[in-house]
């Protein structure tokens, strides 16, 4: 299953587009017309409708989105494993003079890692209203030579903090829409 109407109606009703639009881009993925490394495009709307495009991370995106896998992205020729795959070739390569691209490496279906940094979010933006405080932390994912920054659930007394280990969770699958958001970490 791709996107669910009730995610395809929540992408629509945040980004204040025709969720008509939204559905037709959803049934484009589900008819299978998008192969599993197309780029995968997300209604996006700042003043105009846009389509944001999830370029080389796509099939990071789509896989979660669709399946719950993740995916890192691995470099060939020196083995460095950027997670998520943001950035479509090696750092460590391209530095050296070569072109490296990453190519897909499957994780699973849970990550696990260590907090970097911590960081208190109790205003945000007004996506974020009801919300309460959220913790936005910058995570290093087991087998991962990179961090990148993720919203971490709170439990109930027990403090995010530094060197904490988390796990991944999901959003529930009719909820996932390709981004960001469909996944963030609980401490473990």
């Amino acid at each position: 299953m791709a996107l669910s109407k009730k995610a395809a109606g929540e992408i629509a009703r945040k980004n204040k587009i025709d969720p008509a639009l939204v559905e037709q881009a959803a049934a484009e993925e589900i008819a299978g017309r998008a192969r599993r490394d197309d780029v995968l495009r997300v209604p996006f709307r700042i003043g105009v409708t846009l389509n944001r495009s999830m370029a080389h991370a796509s099939l990071f995106f789509r896989e979660i989105r669709d399946n719950g896998i993740f995916f890192a992205g691995k470099c060939p020729a020196c083995g460095h494993v950027l997670f998520p795959p943001v950035r479509p070739v090696c750092r460590r390569c391209i530095k050296k003079g070569e072109l490296v691209e990453y190519e897909p490496l499957e994780i699973g279906r849970e990550v696990e890692g260590t907090v970097a940094a911590v960081s208190k979010l109790v205003r945000g933006t007004s996506k974020d209203l009801g919300k309460g405080v959220r913790y936005p932390c910058l995570i290093r994912a087991d087998g991962a030579d990179n961090a990148h920054w993720q919203f971490v659930v709170p439990v109930e007394g027990r403090e995010i903090e530094v060197g904490a280990r988390v796990k991944s969770v999901l959003a529930d699958q009719a909820d996932r829409t390709g981004e960001i958001g469909d996944f963030s970490f609980v401490l473990a």
